[in-house]
């Protein structure tokens, strides 16, 4: 075997060394490892959970996200910019349509924050 290497392994070598090409998860925690990032993750992270929700129970109920916006009455661009975090000031009345479309409850409410450690 010579000493040279293969293109893909190479191209693994190099994404792995960008952060690509490793679990999700992973990064996420080498990434939230820094206070800074891990503060911005930390405030937006309802919208994340929305996203994540929203993605998951459409998948769930084995809709595309054409099928999704041609039930709310929108196109699949929407449906991507919404999934995607891309489309910000979403408002009740499109959440309330997008849990109808899904047959979910909606629930939307303010809590006390969490108190940190001492």
């Amino acid at each position: 075997m010579s000493g040279k290497r293969k293109k893909g392994q190479n191209d693994a070598d190099q994404l792995s060394s960008r952060g690509l090409g490793q679990p999700f998860s992973e990064l996420k925690d080498r990434l939230l490892a820094d206070n800074e990032l891990r503060a911005a993750y930390e405030e937006m992270e309802p919208e994340f959970e929305l996203i994540a929700s929203l993605i998951e129970l459409r998948r769930h109920r084995g809709l595309s996200q054409e099928e999704l916006a041609q039930i709310i009455g929108t196109r699949q661009p929407a449906i991507a910019r919404i999934e995607s975090g891309r489309y910000h000031g979403m408002s009740v009345a499109t959440l309330e349509k997008l849990a109808k479309a899904l047959k979910a409850k909606l629930v939307i409410r303010f809590e006390e924050p969490d108190q940190p450690n001492p």
